[in-house]
């Protein structure tokens, strides 16, 4: 039933309480609460797009507490059953995802955010078949067929992301941008000329901002854009 103009209020309790829990990364009980606020709130990408993060953080966390043994630190290998579930949870991010753009299509952060999770998604597909010899047959095919998909999706909404960005002089997320393309170049096996291409493109946009490389990083409270200024580095002389 339609509910009357005078309560509609009142609904953005549930909102704001997923807010909250999201805010102070209690990302589950984040999930409830945008879930029951997009019962009555369909359209409100101000829920969809959290519960996308909050559901990418709940099953990274899944695959960080899977990944290795808790005594000897060693990565162990998934069951064939896990995996399936952790792709049937990366259906379910992708859906939402895909709402966000329906909702909001010039948002580049939502772009940005969706990419990573896809190239995070080609990352794990291929790892599995590099690491598992005795994967069942079908399950196989499934991750191998994801592995293009999860690359070509992240790409598009890379570039979409840049081309937003550009439209709307927004320059400091721009490294980060060449940066995975650069890393995309490399997957795609391209040539060294071109993956270097986008990596010194985002070297030059972090020195832009006054990036510094000090001697020594803390990492508990590092320079500003330190680590990202020391990754850039990494993936040059990786690749070189």
């Amino acid at each position: 039933s339609k509910i009357p103009q005078k309560d509609r209020p009142l609904l953005d309790v549930l909102y704001l309480l997923a807010d909250y829990y999201f805010k102070n990364n209690e990302f589950t009980t984040a999930l409830e609460y945008y879930r029951y606020d997009l019962c009555f709130n369909q359209d409100r990408v101000d829920s969809w797009f959290p519960l996308a993060l909050s559901l990418v953080n709940v099953l990274e966390q899944k695959l960080n507490e899977t990944y290795k043994d808790p005594a000897s630190g060693k990565v162990l290998e998934l069951c064939d059953d896990l995996i399936s579930r952790i792709m049937v949870d990366s259906d379910v991010i992708m859906k939402c995802y895909a709402r966000c753009h329906l909702l909001s299509p010039k948002n580049s952060m939502i772009c940005i955010e969706s990419a990573n999770f896809a190239y995070t998604m080609h990352s794990f597909c291929t790892r599995q078949l590099d690491i598992l010899d005795n994967m069942e047959e079908n399950l196989k095919l499934k991750v191998k067929r994801r592995i293009p998909r999860y690359l070509d999706y992240a790409s598009d909404y890379y570039e979409k992301a840049f081309k937003l960005m550009e439209a709307h002089d927004e320059p400091d997320e721009m490294w980060l941008l060449h940066f995975m393309k650069g890393k995309i170049c490399e997957k795609r096996k391209q040539t060294m000329k071109q993956c270097l291409s986008e990596y010194m493109k985002a070297l030059d946009m972090l020195l832009e901002q006054s990036a510094i490389l000090p001697k020594k990083i803390s990492y508990n409270s590092p320079t500003e854009l330190s680590l990202e200024l020391l990754e850039v580095y990494y993936r040059i002389h990786a690749t070189i």
